[in-house]
């Protein structure tokens, strides 16, 4: 049921209980990276100070079983998870959701950037 490649973007501005929380695409990389963008405004790259590191952490997986993996901590089954997303703090872009104009577009560089 959930065997599609995902990729997940770790988003420490979802609401919830300890301000942080994990958003999963069902979408290749780059092309998660453009809905993620489109659907909060955020380059998941982006990097707000340079003592803290990127604001986002984004992996590609397989499936949503590895996806949710290390949020699950293997104590509940992937539907369990996606059934109570938000006491987990997690929110599901499943493929069948996103809109084909969330697929398209151009991603701007956001927050510091390096100069030379």
């Amino acid at each position: 049921m959930y065997s599609r490649a995902g990729c997940t973007v770790s988003v420490s501005a979802l609401p919830g209980p300890s301000g942080s929380g994990y958003a999963t695409v069902e979408a290749p990389l780059e092309e998660a990276v453009r809905i993620f963008y489109n659907r909060f405004g955020h380059n998941p790259y982006r990097v707000s100070c340079t003592c803290c590191g990127e604001d986002y952490s984004v992996t590609e997986h397989d499936t949503l079983e590895e996806a949710t993996e290390f949020e699950r901590r293997n104590s509940v089954t992937l539907e369990e998870y996606m059934f109570h997303a938000l006491k987990y703090e997690a929110l599901f872009i499943a493929h069948e959701e996103i809109a084909e104009h969330e697929r398209r577009g151009d991603v701007p560089v956001q927050g510091y950037v390096w100069q030379d």
